[in-house]
């Protein structure tokens, strides 16, 4: 009998991402959040989607190490969550407009409060990132909550414990140090490339390690974190982290606005020292550096400035360079991925990594 075909990577993916869908419909916490504003506030990004790319990281590394990935339903789910909290206050910080092509979640909740006439145009736009915080800080609990609930699923009580842990206690300070490098190092001169690279790590690569871990505990059953198979699941995340942020970056330059759904040239408005701009600093001619330093923290830059920054970042081979970066990055996630076990999961991981690395929007 001739086995039929797995589905495509694309099918695999939709179902995940159904699948956080109905556990998120099915959850009761959103209910016991107050006032209105902030729960709609609370559920606005999970509930817009995105790939999921983190939920499935979950799920298919569980699958990869042989366990099964239903056991691992509600630490996909956390990581989602989670994920959506560092979103709502990264917008914040970067005084972002937009996340997935709709309003982000500060800006949602002062139109909230312009529509209820609520104070000045100020006061509204401060009611709006107030009630922000408190809406990621309400994800990020109920992230805690929902990956407790992993025990339910099948997962090792054990295990459950060693991950919540890890969350709290290693995942949360990690990553919020790497959001206040980001912050520090676009106010402080000579950070070199190596330095916005263990930001990236600390700030996105982090928790998609925590994801891979998650999944490679709850599939062999263990609590040890530094276990062969979680070891090496755990760092090709990690390295994967670092390459889909480099994407990230050179997308915020290069990419199509349509798609990304973010303004082109918000990162060099912002003057954040990214790998692109370090590189681009060290090979440009004079001129160029001086164009780029103009630029860099200007939140007056226009679109014909951004397209001179992008002929200088490409003839001088920033681009090619932070290419190359990405490139290295993915081969090395490739690689420990290849040290887990053969079979469907490891095949999706792998088109996993290719989505992250190559990705357009």
């Amino acid at each position: 009998m001739i086995e039929p075909a797995p589905p495509p990577f694309t099918a695999e993916l939709a179902a995940v991402s159904g699948m956080i869908d109905r556990l998120l419909r099915e959850e009761a916490l959103p209910e016991r959040v107050a006032p209105p504003c902030l729960r709609e506030g609370v559920t606005a990004y999970p509930e817009r989607g995105g790939k999921r790319l983190r939920p499935a990281l979950v799920l298919w590394t569980c699958g990869a190490v042989g366990g099964n990935p239903d056991h691992a339903r509600h630490a996909a789910l956390a990581v989602e969550l989670y994920h959506n909290w560092t979103l709502i206050h990264d917008d914040i910080i970067d005084g972002d407009a937009t996340r997935r092509g709709r309003p982000t979640c500060h800006r949602l909740l002062a139109t909230h409060a312009r529509d209820a006439g609520i104070g000045t145009a100020d006061g509204q736009a401060a009611f709006g990132r107030h009630l922000a915080i408190l809406a990621g800080d309400v994800l990020h609990g109920w992230s805690v909550e929902a990956l407790g609930r992993s025990a339910a699923d099948g997962a090792p009580p054990a295990v459950v414990a060693a991950l919540v842990a890890r969350l709290c206690g290693h995942v949360t300070p990690l990553l919020i140090s790497g959001e206040a490098l980001d912050v520090e190092f676009a106010t402080r001169p000579g950070v070199t490339a190596a330095e916005v690279e263990h930001m990236l790590y600390l700030k996105t690569g982090v928790l998609l390690e925590f994801a891979a871990q998650a999944g490679a505990m709850i599939g062999a059953g263990t609590g040890d974190v530094e276990a062969p198979a979680v070891r090496a699941a755990g760092r090709f995340a990690a390295r994967a982290g670092v390459a889909f942020q480099l994407q990230d970056d050179i997308l915020g330059m290069f990419g199509d606005e349509t798609r990304l759904g973010k303004p082109i040239g918000a990162d060099l408005r912002e003057g954040k020292r990214t790998v692109l701009l370090l590189e681009g600093l060290a090979r440009a001619d004079a001129a160029g550096r001086a164009e780029l330093l103009r630029c860099a923290g200007n939140p007056a830059v226009a679109a014909p400035d951004v397209t001179r920054v992008q002929a200088i970042l490409d003839d001088c081979g920033a681009l090619a360079a932070t290419r190359a970066r990405a490139e290295s990055l993915s081969a090395e996630a490739r690689a420990f991925l290849e040290e887990l076990p053969g079979n469907r999961y490891r095949a999706l991981l792998s088109e996993w990594l290719d989505l992250v690395c190559r990705r357009e929007s």
